[in-house]
């Protein structure tokens, strides 16, 4: 019960003469710290409060300002642009930088952290790159993630995957970064470079209490898949396609010449040339 009540406490930490309020349990979250450790049950003994729970620190009050909230929150935020001298937290990057030695930051390990981090949202973006382009490969119409704290599954594929890392952080990534993710994946299939290959139309994105759904409509353009394909590039003899028309029924009417005769063929080309029989008619020049 003592050590609760401890924990509990509120201490007074007056740094160059600002003083700062906070629990002994938000200090002693981070063992590995200078007031993590100070505060720590095995050192009580150790401690000369003024005031009952008041300590002096002969360092910069401005910048602690920025330790502090690395305690409260877990992140270290440095000022994003140069603040107003008559600013009650003007400081410099150096100053933090120098308070966060003094009160054993590791802000190398904060580094390496976010820096796997990173590395795991690049791994989660490709992994879903290559599940769209796989339901691509196979014409799907949309494709599916279903991302939850203990799995990943994928429709229509239906079955569950895994991800490059543990399914409780693509999780939080995907939840955390959804419209920088949908971004992406926009500006990748339809970037100006590919804008007329099969791309994205649309992505839906769904939040629910315990699952977050992406929802990836697909659309694929028909006639640059035939353009690109041999189909348009049958030769019969010696004879060259000479014009090609669109038939009501979504067919292409291929018309050739030879040097005797018209040959007019239905169908999707050169590869269907022995599965199907086609009519010759004979005209006179």
């Amino acid at each position: 019960m003592e050590e609760n009540n401890s924990q509990s406490q509120i201490i007074v930490l007056n740094v160059g003469g600002r003083k700062y309020e906070t629990f002994q349990s938000t200090l002693t979250a981070y063992p590995d710290t200078l007031l993590g450790t100070m505060f720590a049950e095995r050192n009580q003994h150790l401690l000369k409060p003024k005031n009952g729970n008041e300590y002096f620190f002969d360092r910069n009050g401005r910048a602690f300002h920025y330790i502090m909230e690395y305690y409260r929150s877990g992140k270290l935020y440095f000022p994003t642009q140069l603040n107003d001298e008559n600013s009650k937290f003007w400081v410099t990057k150096e100053e933090i930088e120098s308070e966060l030695d003094y009160f054993q930051i590791d802000i190398k390990d904060m580094k390496e952290a976010h820096l796997l981090l990173s590395k795991y949202l690049d791994e989660f973006v490709t992994f879903l790159v290559e599940h769209i382009l796989r339901a691509m490969r196979s014409m799907e119409e949309s494709v599916e993630f279903h991302l939850k704290s203990n799995s990943c599954r994928i429709k229509p594929e239906g079955e569950s995957v895994c991800t490059p890392c543990k399914p409780n952080i693509a999780y939080k990534l995907a939840k955390k970064f959804h419209f920088n993710i949908s971004q992406y994946l926009r500006m990748k299939f339809e970037g100006s470079e590919v804008a007329s290959l099969p791309h994205i139309c649309n992505i839906n994105y769904a939040n629910a209490p315990d699952c977050i759904k992406f929802r990836v409509t697909l659309k694929y353009d028909y006639e640059l898949i035939l353009r690109m394909s041999h189909l348009l590039k049958v030769r019969f003899g010696s004879g060259t396609v000479e014009h090609r028309t669109e038939s009501e029924q979504g067919f292409y009417i291929f018309r050739t010449r030879t040097r005797t005769e018209r040959e007019h063929r239905y169908g999707f080309g050169s590869e269907f040339m022995n599965m199907f029989e086609f009519e010759h008619t004979q005209v006179k020049n």
